[in-house]
Protein backbone atom coordinates (compact mmCIF):
# COMPACT_ATOMS: atom_id res chain seq x y z
CA UNK A 1 0.00 0.00 0.00
CA UNK A 2 2.53 2.36 0.68
CA UNK A 3 4.26 2.37 -2.56
CA UNK A 4 1.21 2.51 -4.24
CA UNK A 5 -0.04 5.56 -2.21
CA UNK A 6 4.03 7.33 -2.97
CA UNK A 7 3.44 6.28 -6.39
CA UNK A 8 0.13 7.99 -6.56
CA UNK A 9 1.37 10.97 -4.39
CA UNK A 10 4.32 11.88 -6.70
CA UNK A 11 1.65 11.79 -10.27
CA UNK A 12 0.69 15.34 -10.92
CA UNK A 13 2.63 16.77 -7.87
CA UNK A 14 3.01 20.48 -7.63
CA UNK A 15 4.12 22.02 -4.03
CA UNK A 16 0.20 20.96 -2.77
CA UNK A 17 -1.38 20.92 -5.91
CA UNK A 18 -3.98 19.08 -6.94
CA UNK A 19 -3.91 15.57 -8.55
CA UNK A 20 -6.57 13.91 -11.07
CA UNK A 21 -9.83 12.25 -9.18
CA UNK A 22 -9.11 9.10 -10.12
CA UNK A 23 -5.74 8.73 -8.69
CA UNK A 24 -7.36 11.20 -5.72
CA UNK A 25 -10.02 8.68 -5.30
CA UNK A 26 -7.22 5.38 -5.06
CA UNK A 27 -4.81 7.01 -2.54
CA UNK A 28 -7.89 7.65 -0.19
CA UNK A 29 -8.85 4.26 -0.62
CA UNK A 30 -4.93 3.12 0.45
CA UNK A 31 -4.70 5.94 3.11
CA UNK A 32 -7.97 4.33 4.69
CA UNK A 33 -6.55 1.07 4.91
CA UNK A 34 -3.21 2.32 6.67
CA UNK A 35 -4.30 4.26 9.29
CA UNK A 36 -7.46 4.61 11.67
CA UNK A 37 -7.50 8.35 11.99
CA UNK A 38 -8.50 8.36 7.83
CA UNK A 39 -11.49 5.81 8.96
CA UNK A 40 -12.71 8.20 11.28
CA UNK A 41 -13.20 11.27 8.85
CA UNK A 42 -15.77 11.88 6.08
CA UNK A 43 -15.07 10.79 3.03
CA UNK A 44 -14.41 14.66 1.56
CA UNK A 45 -12.01 15.53 4.38
CA UNK A 46 -10.26 11.78 3.36
CA UNK A 47 -10.60 13.13 -0.31
CA UNK A 48 -9.14 16.64 0.65
CA UNK A 49 -6.34 15.59 1.83
CA UNK A 50 -5.40 12.95 -0.89
CA UNK A 51 -6.11 15.53 -3.04
CA UNK A 52 -2.88 17.83 -1.45
CA UNK A 53 -0.60 15.63 0.28
CA UNK A 54 2.50 14.77 -0.41
CA UNK A 55 4.53 11.52 0.69
CA UNK A 56 7.86 12.17 1.91
CA UNK A 57 10.70 9.27 2.36
CA UNK A 58 13.48 9.70 5.10
CA UNK A 59 16.47 7.75 5.67
CA UNK A 60 17.81 6.95 9.39
CA UNK A 61 18.23 9.47 11.66
CA UNK A 62 17.18 11.88 9.49
CA UNK A 63 15.11 14.77 10.59
CA UNK A 64 11.54 15.60 9.73
CA UNK A 65 10.95 18.56 11.46
CA UNK A 66 13.50 20.12 14.51
CA UNK A 67 13.23 21.96 17.71
CA UNK A 68 11.69 25.67 16.33
CA UNK A 69 10.58 25.10 12.90
CA UNK A 70 7.69 26.40 11.81
CA UNK A 71 4.89 23.62 12.20
CA UNK A 72 3.14 23.85 8.60
CA UNK A 73 2.56 19.86 8.27
CA UNK A 74 1.02 16.94 10.35
CA UNK A 75 2.63 13.60 9.31
CA UNK A 76 1.22 10.23 8.94
CA UNK A 77 3.31 7.36 9.35
CA UNK A 78 3.01 4.78 6.30
CA UNK A 79 5.91 2.83 7.15
CA UNK A 80 8.97 3.19 9.57
CA UNK A 81 8.89 4.59 12.29
CA UNK A 82 10.15 8.10 14.39
CA UNK A 83 11.50 9.66 17.40
CA UNK A 84 10.20 12.61 19.03
CA UNK A 85 12.41 13.89 21.63
CA UNK A 86 11.37 16.95 23.40
CA UNK A 87 12.87 18.78 26.34
CA UNK A 88 10.84 19.76 29.08
CA UNK A 89 11.56 21.18 32.55
CA UNK A 90 14.98 19.74 32.54
CA UNK A 91 14.06 16.28 31.54
CA UNK A 92 13.85 14.73 28.01
CA UNK A 93 11.10 12.78 27.30
CA UNK A 94 11.29 10.75 24.04
CA UNK A 95 7.90 8.92 22.47
CA UNK A 96 7.95 6.37 19.37
CA UNK A 97 5.89 6.86 16.31
CA UNK A 98 5.04 3.80 14.81
CA UNK A 99 3.11 2.88 11.32
CA UNK A 100 -0.27 4.41 11.22
CA UNK A 101 0.77 7.22 13.93
CA UNK A 102 0.34 11.19 13.47
CA UNK A 103 2.94 13.35 14.42
CA UNK A 104 3.16 17.00 14.78
CA UNK A 105 -0.55 17.70 15.88
CA UNK A 106 0.52 19.91 19.34
CA UNK A 107 1.70 22.44 17.50
CA UNK A 108 -0.04 22.80 14.63
CA UNK A 109 -3.39 23.13 17.12
CA UNK A 110 -1.42 25.56 18.99
CA UNK A 111 -0.11 27.64 15.59
CA UNK A 112 3.41 27.61 17.45
CA UNK A 113 6.58 26.50 16.73
CA UNK A 114 8.02 22.86 16.91
CA UNK A 115 8.59 21.96 20.33
CA UNK A 116 10.60 18.65 19.55
CA UNK A 117 12.68 17.32 17.07
CA UNK A 118 11.56 14.29 15.30
CA UNK A 119 13.70 11.31 13.61
CA UNK A 120 13.47 8.46 10.97
CA UNK A 121 14.68 5.84 12.59
CA UNK A 122 15.69 3.27 10.03
CA UNK A 123 13.85 4.11 6.22
CA UNK A 124 10.25 5.53 6.90
CA UNK A 125 7.53 7.07 4.92
CA UNK A 126 4.83 9.51 6.01
CA UNK A 127 2.08 11.55 4.21
CA UNK A 128 2.80 15.07 5.01
CA UNK A 129 -0.81 17.10 5.43
CA UNK A 130 -0.70 20.81 5.19
CA UNK A 131 -2.28 22.54 8.51
CA UNK A 132 -4.49 23.68 6.85
CA UNK A 133 -6.53 20.69 5.23
CA UNK A 134 -5.80 19.15 8.94
CA UNK A 135 -7.34 21.87 10.88
CA UNK A 136 -10.41 21.90 8.35
CA UNK A 137 -10.96 17.97 9.28
CA UNK A 138 -11.98 19.06 12.39
CA UNK A 139 -14.68 21.65 11.08
CA UNK A 140 -17.15 19.47 10.52
CA UNK A 141 -17.21 17.20 13.56
CA UNK A 142 -17.61 20.75 15.29
CA UNK A 143 -19.80 22.39 12.77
Amino acid sequence: NVQRIKLISLQGKSDFGGRKETDVYKMALLCDNSCDWFKSQTEDVVYDMCRYAVCESFVNNSAVFRKGDPASKVYVVLMGSLEVTEGKQGAVEVTDVKQGDIVGVDSVLSLQPRSGTCIAKGHSEVLAVPRYLFLNSFKSKFA
